[in-house]
């Protein structure tokens, strides 16, 4: 992460995909207007807040702290979803793979070369 994501935190509505990027300081996250990501009222999310939050979803019945891995899981699930259906199978299976090759570059042990190295070579296999 760099140093401005070390100062932002997402706060996210799960349930209808909106997102508000806030300040990560008690002020910012102790009166958050929720109706800006579909959410009838405000909240103090500070209590929710821990050393490592990169994002804090509410899932429709609460609020969860969650690390930078545990939102692009929850983003690339999402995105995987929202597809499915809508391309061919074997595109779908490059999709798919090429998702799993950013969850591993984005533990560092992928670069960005290899990544699209493997896509090209799905795609020109096809």
């Amino acid at each position: 992460m760099n140093e401005f994501m070390a100062d932002i935190v997402i706060v996210y509505n799960q349930v209808k995909q909106q997102l508000l990027n806030l300040p990560l300081d008690h002020q910012s996250l102790a009166h958050v207007d929720l109706t800006k990501i579909g959410l009838s009222s405000s909240a103090d999310l500070s209590h929710v807040i821990k050393s490592d939050t990169f994002a804090v979803v509410f899932d429709g019945s609460s609020w969860t702290s969650q690390t930078y891995m545990q939102w692009e899981d929850l983003r690339i699930n999402e995105a995987l979803q929202a597809i499915k259906g809508k391309y061919s199978e074997s595109t779908e299976k490059i999709l798919a793979h090429f998702v799993a090759g950013m969850d591993v570059k984005y533990q560092g042990k992928k670069s960005w070369v290899a990544l699209l190295e493997e896509l090209g070579k799905e795609i020109e296999a096809r």
